[in-house]
């Protein structure tokens, strides 16, 4: 930890969490993988509907992606068969529950704090007595 010991907290922690633009859902930032979320929400749902038949997913995956993150695979292995949940038969419910779980997450963070404004510096002590006795 030496070679750090020069640089200042708030541009190391700048560095590790970079908001950037990524192909694989499960590789993204905590921004950018909600964005994921939402384009397999789309798709996932004109599917069920009718609106977009299996075979048309993989062009209808490369445009959205485009259009949602500004970039696009070049194979459907890290487009729409990146993740097991399609090809798996499981379809319907699945990708929005990774965003509102995010959601609650900060939700329950933000409550936690407030009931115990110490629960900060004790996870960064390592102690999480407290907040998991309050999730209890």
């Amino acid at each position: 930890m030496e070679q750090l010991s020069r640089v200042p907290l708030a541009a190391f922690h700048r560095a590790i969490n970079k908001v950037a633009r990524s192909l694989i859902r499960t590789d993204a930032d905590e921004l950018t993988y909600n964005l994921h979320i939402m384009l397999r929400f789309d798709l996932e749902l004109k599917m069920l509907e009718g609106l977009l038949r299996v075979r048309d997913l993989p062009e209808a995956w490369h445009t959205a992606m485009r259009a949602d993150l500004g970039i696009a695979p070049s194979d459907d292995r890290d487009g729409c068969l990146q993740d097991a949940h399609w090809y798996s038969g499981y379809i319907g419910g699945r990708f929005q529950s990774y965003a509102i779980g995010n959601i609650l997450s900060a939700q329950f963070y933000a409550a936690a704090l407030k009931a115990h404004p110490d629960i900060l510096h004790e996870i960064a002590k390592g102690e999480f007595g407290t907040l998991h006795s309050w999730l209890c």
